[in-house]
């Protein structure tokens, strides 16, 4: 994954107040991902949250543009109209957000599953922390003291 791309001759719309904690998150609304012997959608209660691939976001008058985009489940009610902020056209949504609010960020790979499942879980390609309970046990042969 790259580096976030800041868009540096864009900036954020001003025509809302400006809040130091705000993030602006660009991006289409719905979770439906279409490949070629698949379809999956995602369903939240609409009354509660909505789901949202995000593309970029402003941040303290910052546009940045994101390496690759995320499935981000959203509060209901942050969604805004979008006139163009950011270089994103009125066909993207907006929505605004607080910094520290929760969210959760869903991530899709599509791979074969000798790739997703087996591959990816040999001993040298699994995520650093997956070794930390194993590491943890061989400390001094498991022993919390000597």
């Amino acid at each position: 994954m790259s580096d976030l791309q800041e868009v540096t001759d864009r900036r954020p719309n001003s025509d809302l107040e400006y809040s130091p904690s705000a993030m602006r998150l660009y991006g289409r609304r719905g979770a439906y991902f279409k490949g070629p012997q698949y379809n999956v959608r995602f369903t939240v209660d609409p009354a509660e949250s909505d789901i949202a691939l995000v593309y970029g976001y402003a941040y303290q008058g910052h546009c940045y543009t994101l390496p690759e985009p995320v499935f981000i489940v959203l509060p209901h009610g942050s969604q805004r109209p979008n006139n163009g902020g950011c270089g994103f056209g009125s066909d993207y949504d907006m929505w605004i957000v607080e910094k520290l609010d929760t969210t959760v960020q869903m991530q899709l790979n599509a791979d074969t599953f000798e790739q997703a499942i087996l591959i990816r879980n040999l001993p040298g390609a699994r995520q650093p922390m997956s070794y930390a309970g194993k590491a943890a046990m061989l400390h001094r042969g498991g022993k919390l003291t000597e």
